[in-house]
């Protein structure tokens, strides 16, 4: 599970993956960078949506921990100590006009609207009943409605160890083709765990029922703005960065921390905020980053390659402000749709 974090990371720039991978033949006009509001912080909505999913926990979590108020999700994806962990917005993502192209791409792949429909026979449609999905090293969080959910059908068995006041933790075998043995915890109807150990369950189930000493947030209620939200620590981000020379390196040295914000209401437009103890060294990285973008995109026009070209252009780098610097791409949803139509098949291609 160390490395599970990465897969909702490679969710998070699935649209930016995506449009990088697909190659679409013929003529294109270029389309010029859109002009978006960046996701700096809560707008009404989601101020609204987070406050709605604030709750105190059980009565009998202690005088003090009773009077928390907290998001159960945020407090469990925080249970395991880890550094780095995202959150996509299922739900959001999916009613805007890129979860819609997303989901057209789901469809059209073999034998995933077979998995989709495996999961409805078991009572839970992903697109209707998922509200949220975390991961950090320490496993997945998955947050939404789960009374429809046959929980025999899913994970084997219909109950669990019975933990805390309304937890379950079942171990789910391997499959028959192979795999791993996962541990299932069960918050209510509410909250699913998936990790490696009945240990991380237990401590969700502490976290989220108010036992104890709360755990440090790793994302803050506060923090919870856009459809994909994170953080990245720099360890983290040195290990994905493999090889460390040049401004890689020196990236890696100067970030401690990395927060991430995507906004994919219509153009999409995504913010990675690095920060550090060494304002110098950020400084420094920033300018390097600067003329790497600059020496990329001239490479990129030299060689003909218009659509790299487009692509880096659509990128911005802010100066680094006291200990931070701020990535900024800014994708059109012309763009976005242009370089999906591949995979949505004929039909859909022109839409």
């Amino acid at each position: 599970m160390r490395a599970r974090w990465l897969w909702l990371v490679a969710l998070g720039l699935l649209v930016i993956a995506a449009a990088w991978l697909v190659r679409i033949p013929g003529p294109d006009a270029p389309l010029a960078r859109p002009e978006v509001e960046m996701p700096r912080e809560l707008r009404p909505a989601e101020r609204q949506r987070m406050l709605s999913r604030l709750s105190r926990p059980p009565a009998d979590a202690g005088a003090r921990r009773a009077q928390e108020v907290r998001d159960p999700m945020l407090t469990a994806l925080s249970a395991g100590g880890g550094s780095s962990g995202v959150v996509l917005e299922v739900n959001a993502l999916r009613n805007s006009p890129v979860g819609e192209l997303l989901l057209q791409c789901l469809a059209a792949g073999e034998g995933r609207a077979d998995a989709l429909e495996a999961l409805r026979r078991v009572g839970i449609d992903p697109l209707r009943d998922v509200d949220r999905v975390g991961i950090t090293e320490h496993g997945i969080v998955v947050s939404g409605d789960f009374r429809r959910a046959s929980w025999e059908g899913l994970l084997g068995s219909a109950t669990g160890t019975p933990y805390g006041e309304r937890g379950q933790i079942t171990r789910v075998p391997p499959r028959a083709d192979g795999g791993v043995t996962l541990v299932a915890t069960r918050w209510g109807d509410s909250l699913l765990h998936l990790g490696d150990s009945a240990e991380d369950g237990q401590r969700m189930l502490d976290a989220v029922e108010g036992r104890g000493e709360a755990p440090p947030p790793l994302i803050t209620p506060e923090e919870s703005y856009g459809e994909l939200y994170g953080v990245l620590s720099g360890p983290d981000l040195a290990r994905m960065l493999g090889e460390r020379e040049g401004w890689t390196a020196a990236l890696a040295d100067a970030a401690s921390r990395v927060q991430l914000h995507l906004d994919a209401r219509r153009d999409v437009a995504l913010v990675a905020d690095l920060s550090g103890e060494d304002a110098r060294k950020l400084e420094e990285v920033g300018t390097t980053l600067g003329r790497a973008l600059t020496l990329a995109r001239a490479e990129a026009r030299a060689t003909g390659d218009e659509e790299s070209a487009e692509l880096l252009g659509f990128a911005r780098l802010s100066p680094a402000r006291g200990s931070a610097l701020s990535i900024e791409v800014a994708l059109p949803l012309e763009w976005v749709t242009r370089k999906l139509a591949a995979c949505r098949g004929p039909a859909d291609a022109g839409r």
